[in-house]
């Protein structure tokens, strides 16, 4: 996260990428970006 201008500003330049893969066909069928939550992002 470290291209994040705010994420910068803030601290918060990690976070965790994971992917989901199918092995036998070794392609990607889904991924996680975990990071903590910007002040200003809107929630669900």
């Amino acid at each position: 996260m470290s291209i994040d201008a705010k994420a910068m500003i803030t601290g918060e330049t990690e976070s965790m990428i994971k992917l989901v893969a199918d092995k036998a066909s070794s392609r990607i069928i889904g991924m996680h970006h975990l990071a903590a939550p910007s002040p200003g992002s809107a929630s669900e």
